[in-house]
């Protein structure tokens, strides 16, 4: 398995993350469009760095995924963190189901706050969903347009995930055609849905990442779900009506008619137009909290390893523990 950090002027965050995923004992590709190069880069002769200031997001992640050797690929913010156990599992499972394309588990959010680090799963009501991520539930039907029909039902990214990396790599191929997708910000979105038709995706009951929240950024993170939804209208003029290339795709891929398979399509790109509201959020958090705070008893010794390195990173650390 590979590692792939995106990284654009955050030195520190790099710095944190780098010295984490040493113990991983996996190749880690960072791909570093900050305007000069992190200058401490030979101090990690492991990890295979690139300075690429003039890429896109898009085009990080693609240059990155073309580096990638190994059969599966883990993309990870860089301010993120894998809990090794959790990415153990969901690999195991990966390796021992050949359909599946990709595999996740529970995600469960950090606060960043000017006192420390924060991770709680107790909020209940209209905080249930601030620190307990929606579980990736499993994608497995058997039928491609099936899985699809479910799939953006489902709070589900391509990060904090395993991917097989073949299958990432064509998912990437719609986006690369069209310029208005990669600038958008809307490619992750074609992306899943070219993934999502190619096999199965697959959620294991395990702690997979602690993703990190800034308070700074809420307000903008809150303003970006009614912009998206905004860029997929935008999407849907710019694709046409009956969603083109993705249209096509999944005719090829499901070997179906191309008439069922625009309609299919549309459906999917509508759905992803709507966007998810905070009912849905919520809704996916009281689901999955239970399993939660079970998994994080029995990941209790690398998740609490995980949550040392973060306190030591800020300020004293307020609550550690669940």
């Amino acid at each position: 398995m590979t590692i792939i950090v995106l990284v654009h002027g955050r030195t520190w965050t790099l710095k944190r993350q780098l010295e984490y995923l040493e113990d991983f004992g996996c190749r880690v590709i960072v791909a570093d469009s900050s305007q000069k190069p992190y200058a401490h880069a030979e101090q990690y002769p492991w990890i295979d760095y690139s300075h690429v200031p003039t890429l896109s997001y898009f085009e990080k992640l693609r240059f990155a995924t073309d580096r990638a050797d190994t059969d599966y690929i883990l993309f990870i913010p860089d301010d993120d963190f894998a809990v090794r156990s959790g990415v153990s599992a969901c690999l195991n499972f990966l390796t021992a189901h050949p359909s599946a394309v990709a595999c996740g588990g529970h995600i469960v959010r950090f606060d960043q706050l000017p006192t420390g680090v924060e991770i709680r799963t107790d909020h209940t009501g209209a905080n249930a969903s601030r620190h307990i991520e929606a579980t990736r539930q499993t994608i497995d039907q058997e039928s491609t347009v099936e899985r699809l029909d479910r799939l953006f039902d489902n709070l589900i990214t391509i990060n904090y995930a395993i991917l097989k990396k073949n299958a990432f790599r064509r998912s990437l191929e719609i986006p690369l055609q069209y310029s208005e997708i990669r600038i958008s910000g809307f490619w992750d979105k074609v992306a899943l849905f070219a993934l999502g038709a190619s096999g199965a995706i697959w959620h294991v009951d395990t702690i997979f990442a602690l993703r990190g929240f800034d308070h700074e950024v809420r307000t903008q993170h809150l303003g970006s779900e009614v912009d998206m939804r905004t860029k997929s209208t935008q999407m849907l003029e710019k694709l046409g009506p009956e969603g083109g290339p993705l249209a096509q795709f999944l005719a090829n891929t499901a070997g179906i008619p191309l008439d069922e398979a625009r309609a299919t399509t549309l459906k999917i790109l509508q759905r992803i137009e709507r966007g998810y509201t905070k009912a849905d959020l919520d809704r996916h958090a009281h689901a999955t909290r239970q399993m939660v705070l079970a998994a994080w008893q029995r990941q209790h010794e690398d998740v609490a390893r995980l949550v040392k390195i973060l306190s030591e990173s800020y300020p004293p650390s307020v609550p550690q523990s669940i």
